[in-house]
């Protein structure tokens, strides 16, 4: 089986996670998908408690078989990258493990901590997002030249800080566009981003 490892702070868990998801699992890229929200020792500004965005990634998703979450990073408080890959390989000796990743993310690689190791032990599904041109890849893929399978996203762009916006300033209202109801009402029940 593929494994595909879907990181972020989902801080909230949007619609667009849940669409590269879908697209990713119809293009027939891997079996099945698992959601990994960051840990609470996350450096990033207005970020919520780990089980509050492992809640609402996990009503978001709960009708899909192919996609889970999982509270592995949750639960470690912090861990590098390279370090859930093996986590998830160890739990899976016998399926293969890609990571899933953004266009912004794939020019940042080498800041990474052990990115050739990464490459040399996993693949990776870079997204390249509608308006992002990748002129010229870094270098470490020019090492690890299979590792980088780069596909077309042409999806509007979507981020967890304007909804954050938006909340803070209209509170729960209008979100029906950018959200699924069931994050929305787990939202106004545990009162969180006001």
């Amino acid at each position: 089986m593929r494994i595909g490892i879907f990181g972020g702070s989902f801080n909230p868990p949007h619609k667009l996670h849940y669409q590269i998801a879908k697209e990713i699992l119809n293009r027939n890229l891997v079996d099945k998908i698992i959601y990994v929200p960051t840990g609470d020792k996350y450096a990033k500004n207005d970020l919520i408690q780990g089980i509050h965005r492992y809640n609402m990634v996990r009503v978001m998703c709960e009708e899909n078989e192919q996609v889970k979450v999982s509270d592995y990073e949750i639960k470690a408080g912090a861990s590098y990258t390279f370090e859930t890959l093996d986590y998830f390989a160890k739990q899976n000796p016998q399926d293969k493990i890609y990571f899933i990743m953004a266009s912004d993310l794939i020019m940042d690689i080498e800041k990474w901590k052990n990115p050739d190791y990464i490459l040399e032990n996993y693949k990776i599904i870079g997204l390249k997002r509608k308006g992002f041109e990748i002129d010229q890849l870094p270098e470490i893929y020019n090492r690890n030249k299979d590792s980088l399978l780069l596909y077309d996203f042409n999806m509007d762009e979507l981020s967890s800080t304007l909804i954050r916006d938006k909340i803070k300033k209209n509170g729960y209202q209008d979100l029906e566009k950018y959200l699924d109801e069931k994050v929305i009402e787990y939202m106004v029940s545990n009162q969180l981003y006001r």
